[in-house]
């Protein structure tokens, strides 16, 4: 091996032993981002039923505590974009880390007559602690869309 190739390794390796450890340390100092705590409401399904339009939601509470009582009020808009009607949904309670399904009957008019849904207030988010309300997310796998 000729010397000039042989001082090249020593500089190399003298370079990686001196950056590898400084690298490894700015690693380890650079704060890790905690994923965002969430409580996710999902208008998972849509299905017009002689009575009306049935909405299934698939919900969950990603924080910390349990919440005891989750009801929303939410705005329904009709084919034209228009605000039909408002209704309150009630999530019942949300354990911690768990999924759960919840329907509601709307009675009146059947889905295809709708072409969205907003989450316009949340009235009552119990037992989430001081962040229940600025944790909810929702978004949307039906036909129809559902913005917060």
């Amino acid at each position: 091996m000729s010397l000039s190739r042989m001082k090249l390794r020593l500089v190399m390796a003298v370079a990686a032993a001196i950056t590898g450890p400084c690298s490894a340390a700015m690693a380890q100092e650079q704060p890790i981002a905690a994923a965002k705590a969430t409580v996710s409401l999902e208008l998972n399904a849509v299905m017009t039923t002689a009575k009306g339009c049935k909405l299934t939601f698939v919900v969950e509470n990603g924080l910390k505590m349990p919440i005891t009582s989750l009801k929303a009020e939410v705005a329904l808009f009709n084919a034209d974009g228009i605000v039909d009607r408002m209704t309150m949904l009630d999530f019942l309670d949300l354990p911690v880390e768990k999924r759960r399904v919840r329907q509601f009957e709307l009675q009146g008019a059947p889905c295809e007559e709708l072409s969205g849904l907003l989450l316009n207030d949340v009235k009552v988010c119990e037992g989430g602690g001081d962040q229940c309300v600025a944790a909810i997310e929702t978004r949307s796998k039906a036909t129809i869309g559902f913005d917060g």
